[in-house]
């Protein structure tokens, strides 16, 4: 490919990675991303995939209130002196705008995690919930040829090799609260795992880090 030129090379094909081939890719650049590996997804895809996006636009549906100074107080007490205000206020002023452009014009959707609060709760401005994303849920089977070449999770991740969604029956099984909701949440997923695995070799819905790598 010496003789081949591109508007942008991209290295890595994580969520950082593919974000910016999409982006370019969107603004009408020729685009090329470069992995090492021989699946795509990086430590995205190996990952719960949460996004920290404070002031986004899903949180107040929920009714719950935040601001950029709210966040960039808290940001703060995190590195102290060595935060760059700067950089941290345009990564706060950029989050709204950002979720809408890929919403706009990518496969991209977003839900909010309700079981992700920031790190340190105890400090100035923190909030328990509303601040942390996820990708909605995508069936990978729509990725074609493709699929195969997604990263697989972390088995930690999963239940037995079955990926599980975020919410509460899959907290009641954690904790070993094996109730009817969370026996009814389990029968399903692995009846759903089973067919996938019949017909793609693999789980084929996917949440967290590999939903977020399959829709980017």
């Amino acid at each position: 490919m010496s003789d081949t030129t591109f508007d942008l090379v991209v290295i890595g094909s994580g969520a950082a990675g593919l974000s910016a081939a999409v982006t370019g890719a969107v603004l009408g650049m020729s685009v090329l991303v470069l992995e090492k590996l021989a699946v795509f997804g990086g430590t995205t895809a190996t990952s719960g995939g949460t996004l920290w996006m404070p002031g986004n636009p899903i949180a107040p549906r929920r009714n719950i209130e935040d601001s950029t100074a709210r966040a960039l107080r808290y940001l703060h007490c995190e590195p102290g002196v060595q935060l760059d205000e700067a950089q941290a206020h345009a990564f706060l002023c950029a989050v709204p705008a950002a979720l809408e452009f890929f919403e706009r014009n990518t496969e991209l959707r977003f839900a909010l995690d309700g079981h992700v609060s920031d790190y340190h709760t105890d400090a100035p401005d923190a909030l328990a919930i509303g601040r942390s994303l996820v990708a909605r849920p995508f069936d990978g089977a729509r990725l074609g040829r493709r699929f195969a070449a997604l990263a697989q999770p972390l088995r930690s991740l999963t239940l037995g090799g079955m990926p599980m969604e975020h919410g509460r029956p899959l907290l009641d099984l954690m904790h070993g609260a094996l109730n009817l909701r969370a026996l009814a949440f389990l029968t399903r997923t692995m009846f759903a795992h089973g067919l996938d695995r019949m017909r793609h070799g693999r789980a084929a819905r996917l949440y967290g880090g590999q939903a977020l790598a399959a829709r980017l």
